[in-house]
């Protein structure tokens, strides 16, 4: 979910850059790059581990308090992602 969240840091590039045509052709390396050590990274988890692995990541660890307390800050990291609705200004 926080991987593909670079929206604003984009048009501060594209606006700093000496040469701004070019960033179509950096942001297509950029992001080529990106995919392929995510599916490696993946690829290589998925070999090590097999399909003992629970799609949540928090799941994996032991169940005692630290697991509690870490699944309940991940979850306000969840939250804190989604924006906030403004409130209407009178």
């Amino acid at each position: 979910m926080f991987d593909f969240e670079g929206n604003n840091i984009v048009l501060n590039l594209h606006a700093a850059m000496k040469e701004p045509e070019e960033i179509f052709k950096v942001m297509k390396y950029v992001l080529i790059l990106y995919v392929f050590m995510i599916a490696s990274f993946s690829a290589v988890c998925y070999i090590g581990f097999g399909e003992d692995l629970l799609d949540m990541v928090t799941l994996n660890l032991p169940h005692d308090n630290l697991t509690s307390t870490l699944q309940i800050f991940y979850s306000f990291g969840l939250l804190g992602s989604y924006p906030l609705q403004m409130l209407p200004v009178f």
